[in-house]
């Protein structure tokens, strides 16, 4: 099975608590941020 969507915005994955300040990779500090949003 395929699953297709579609967006006018990207997708990314952002850190809620950002790994600068030593957040991690888990599911639980990971959020879908639109990319205009996230400044990308």
């Amino acid at each position: 099975m395929e699953v297709k969507f579609f967006s006018q915005f990207q997708f990314s994955i952002d850190h809620i608590l950002p790994r600068s300040v030593n957040g991690s990779e888990e599911l639980d500090n990971l959020a879908l941020a639109c990319q205009p949003c996230n400044g990308c």
